[in-house]
């Protein structure tokens, strides 16, 4: 925003607003909140840190004064709702998932991780393979009917649809290079996970890690995300 970027405020300063709009945008974006009023929004904020002052605290009480779906700043537990539960690929723009999922690469790196630059020819790849009938048993150790339907007994009907709901959620998204990618295709999880050792990405090792691959390890995952992405973009305040 140019009312930042003109100010006389610190850089310290003016790099925590701009850290905290993309916060704001991020987590709407995950909680599969509607963008359609940011530019109202964005403008408000403009406007009460011409009057207040281009401070942190002006802008994080611009966005706390903001009430509804359409506008307000999600906390921490509906975010890290919606990455355990909401459908993140499909819902939103393949471009803008795969820079979710880079940044919270660079985030899990440590020390010993950081001369590793990331590949510009990274994909987005379910672990849980979206077509995972044939090599992914259920829960349960049976066997998917072809149509996910016939034959079918009750219980396995609800652990076909708890998979369903699930693969497409962040905890079993990562990245691969394009060459990669499409070897894996819906191999079952040994085969993946020896694929993931050979890959140089930090959440493709932690993958690789797991004895298999299953609902609870997703969400486990998701988990693990959830804290990565609050660090990357926190809430308002300091809620855990």
């Amino acid at each position: 925003m140019f009312v930042i970027q003109a100010s006389d405020a610190p850089e310290e300063e003016k790099s925590a607003l701009y850290q905290l709009i993309v916060s704001y945008v991020v987590r709407r974006m995950l909680c599969g909140l509607t963008a359609k009023n940011y530019n109202n929004v964005f403008l408000r904020l403009g406007a009460q840190l011409r009057i207040n002052g281009v401070s942190l605290a002006t802008g994080k009480a611009a966005f706390a004064a903001l009430d509804g779906d359409t506008v307000r700043f999600p906390d921490n537990a509906e975010f890290r709702n919606a990455i355990s539960s909401r459908r993140q690929y499909g819902s939103i723009q393949q471009q803008r998932l795969r820079h979710i999922l880079c940044q919270l690469e660079l985030e899990a790196r440590d020390k010993f991780d950081e001369a590793t630059s990331l590949p510009d020819d990274l994909t987005i790849e379910h672990v849980l393979p979206d077509t995972w009938r044939e090599h992914w048993p259920l829960s349960d150790g049976t066997q998917a009917a072809a149509d996910l339907l016939t034959g079918m007994s009750e219980s396995q009907l609800k652990l076909i649809a708890e998979r369903e709901a699930i693969k497409h959620t962040l905890g079993n998204l990562t990245l691969l290079t394009d060459a990669r990618n499409p070897s894996l295709g819906n191999l079952d999880f040994n085969s993946k996970r020896e694929k993931l050792k050979m890959s140089l990405l930090k959440l493709n090792h932690e993958i690789a890690e797991m004895p298999n691959w299953t609902e609870e390890r997703i969400r486990t995952r998701a988990t693990r995300l959830s804290d990565l992405a609050i660090k990357l973009w926190p809430a308002l305040d300091s809620e855990s």
